[in-house]
């Protein structure tokens, strides 16, 4: 066996980075289906757990099959919500560890259980628009993690990935204080001219990880629909139970 293949089989039978792995590719956690063997953790059910109308949390009967109590008397951006899960536990951590310790096996892994969802609700294809991080906060962060989930979503279904829109460099929001968090990225969205120029899809899936205030989703959702989008559907890894989303 050439050092080659020895190699490769190392990589392919190891569940912990080998010190190689670490010292020159940088990986500082085990592989996603490691982290995640161990957990009793289930995505949520649309309509039974979540809402699908504005992703809140809700308790039996409280989904009356179009909305919430939450978002009732609300006009919303997008047309549907579909989350794995509240932002606790074991979802948190995972998605600390896309964010900050550069996973990217476990956004697609993650993205792929969030594809077997739009599956599952009906939505077997449309363009995946993952949302931007700026040029600098990627390379500081050494992953972009939207469009790691967004690789895994276009793993389950007819979907492809396009970068429909471009964003200029704010503060993150986890920076700023939730009453200004509309602000922060009022205007920071915009729509790439070669995709006005190619035609609007139908369909266009937006992807993010995590969902607090709502603020991104809907900057980003307005800008889209602006741009000619006919129906957008938000996905989230995560959503914040937060009573003043709305």
């Amino acid at each position: 066996m050439s050092l080659l293949d020895r190699v490769v089989t190392r990589l392919s039978s190891s569940s912990e980075p080998v010190p190689f792995e670490r010292d020159w590719l940088g990986v500082t956690s085990a592989p996603a289906r490691v982290l995640m063997a161990d957990s009793d953790w289930l995505p949520d059910a649309a309509g039974e757990d979540y809402c699908p109308r504005c992703g809140s949390s809700i308790g039996i009967g409280e989904f009356d099959g179009t909305s919430c109590g939450s978002c009732r008397h609300s006009r919303l951006p997008w047309g549907r919500l579909i989350r794995l899960g509240r932002y606790e536990g074991d979802l948190r951590d995972w998605v600390h560890e896309i964010k900050f310790k550069r996973n990217d096996h476990l956004a697609r892994a993650l993205g792929r259980e969030l594809g077997r969802q739009l599956v599952r609700a009906g939505i077997g294809s449309g363009d995946v628009v993952p949302i931007p991080t700026p040029a600098l906060r990627r390379i500081r962060r050494g992953i972009d993690h939207t469009a790691g989930i967004a690789h895994g979503v276009c793993r389950t279904g007819a979907y492809r990935i396009r970068r429909h829109l471009k964003r200029s460099y704010r503060p993150v929001q986890r920076a700023v204080a939730p009453s200004s968090r509309r602000s922060n990225v009022s205007g920071t969205f915009s729509a790439r001219r070669r995709w006005l120029g190619a035609g609007i899809p139908d369909r266009v899936i937006l992807i993010d990880d995590v969902m607090t205030t709502g603020a991104t989703m809907r900057a980003a959702c307005r800008e889209l629909k602006r741009a000619g989008a006919k129906q957008v559907v938000c996905v989230v890894l995560a959503v914040v139970d937060n009573p003043q989303r709305q």
